[in-house]
């Protein structure tokens, strides 16, 4: 069947809903691999990296939300991704590394959503990280 991007976007989505996290993290790669320059892109490839991270993977997680801060920095995601690329690295041993990406929320996207730099706010307190 062939799908527009974003029946393909939310077909992904509607595995997250039902919680089939395996299936959701083979949509939003496919959809990832085979619209690469659509809007949506960036925002599937944050879902898709969400995958992992609920399932405690952090590894793929970080390597999944790095992909994803390096190719869509403009994404509507992108600081939340940011953040959650260094929780991720944090939880895998990589405190400097993640610390860095935590405190780099702010500076980066200053004008992001105030829940998400609420959330970066926290995450340094957590992490103690030193800015």
């Amino acid at each position: 069947i062939d799908l527009t991007p974003k029946e393909q976007y939310e077909f992904a989505t509607s595995f997250l809903k039902v919680g089939d996290y395996s299936m959701a993290e083979r949509a939003f790669k496919e959809f990832v691999t085979t619209n690469a320059d659509h809007d949506l892109a960036g925002s599937a490839q944050y879902w898709y990296a969400e995958t992992f991270r609920i399932r405690q993977l952090y590894t793929d997680a970080a390597e999944a939300y790095l992909e994803g801060y390096q190719k869509y920095p403009q994404s509507e995601k992108a600081p939340i991704n940011l953040l959650k690329l260094g929780v991720s690295l944090v939880q895998i041993g990589e405190k400097d590394q993640g610390c860095m990406m935590i405190l780099g929320v702010k500076e980066q996207y200053p004008k992001a959503n105030q829940s998400v730099l609420q959330k970066a706010k926290y995450e340094q307190k957590k992490f103690e990280c030193k800015s």
